[in-house]
């Protein structure tokens, strides 16, 4: 539950802010975990108690602003509304769906084209004419053929028609799919960057303090000369007597 999530939250902020008293790891070890922590609270209930917890890592120095922007800006970014269909996996979800139904509707839009062109053009309708057709006997059979063969060129066309738009209707379900895919994975990849970057901060802070620490160090011992020359196979080496201390 998400109240339990904020217990959570308030818990790893007490170990966080103690740690950084103590220098302890835990400030910068769990820095990657927030991230992924903050986009489980985005519930209006508490997203201004985790704001506000942001608020204070930021008043005292906790954690610097860049990564403080990064945990906002996953806290705010908006979440899918449960009555929208579920998100594909990244190894459920595959384009090739999408892009069979794009070149379907392709196909049927040219299907649907072909068959309007090849309408005849429109009978005579009207009605006094048709009348004096039908009155007469030798016309009134070609008034029916011509009606009959409009009307299956009408429902050929219809026919393709309803195809096309059920197919559109299938192209734009799979670009819905597409796009809630897509986003949910750059959400993903925002959050892989900053633990990169979070990562990369890190470097720099243990450089600093080696770069630090580097003159207080003691000079190491100097190589030999290139031209000092090396022991015989054959010579006798002078060890120290196994009595006397090896000096340091």
């Amino acid at each position: 539950r998400v109240e339990h999530r904020l217990v959570l939250f308030y818990l790893a902020n007490d170990v966080i802010q103690y740690s950084k008293r103590k220098r302890l790891e835990f400030v910068e070890s769990w820095a990657t975990a927030l991230q992924k922590a903050t986009t489980m609270v985005r519930d209006e209930k508490v997203k201004n108690k985790i704001l506000r917890i942001f608020s204070i890592w930021e008043q005292r120095e906790i954690y610097n602003e860049e990564f403080l922007t990064d945990l906002c800006g996953l806290l705010n970014i908006a979440p899918p509304k449960k009555s929208h269909p579920t998100i594909p996996d990244s190894e459920d979800y595959q384009n090739a769906s999408l892009i069979t139904s794009i070149r379907e509707c392709v196909e049927l839009s040219e299907m649907t084209d072909k068959s309007f062109k090849k309408m005849p053009k429109a009978p005579n309708c009207d009605i006094e004419s048709i009348k004096q057709h039908l009155k007469d006997k030798s016309h009134s059979d070609d008034v029916e053929k011509e009606l009959e063969r409009y009307a299956a060129y009408i429902e050929a066309f219809n026919k393709n028609l309803q195809a096309e738009i059920k197919s559109r209707k299938m192209v734009l379900t799979n670009l819905d799919t597409a796009v809630k895919f897509y986003a949910n994975q750059r959400g993903e990849v925002k959050v892989v960057v900053s633990a990169y970057k979070n990562f990369g901060s890190r470097i720099k802070l243990v450089k600093k303090k080696l770069d630090e620490i580097t003159p207080t160090l003691a000079s190491p011992i100097p190589s030999p000369d290139v031209n000092a020359p090396s022991p015989e196979p054959d010579a006798d080496l002078q060890l120290p007597d196994e009595q006397s201390p090896i000096p340091m």
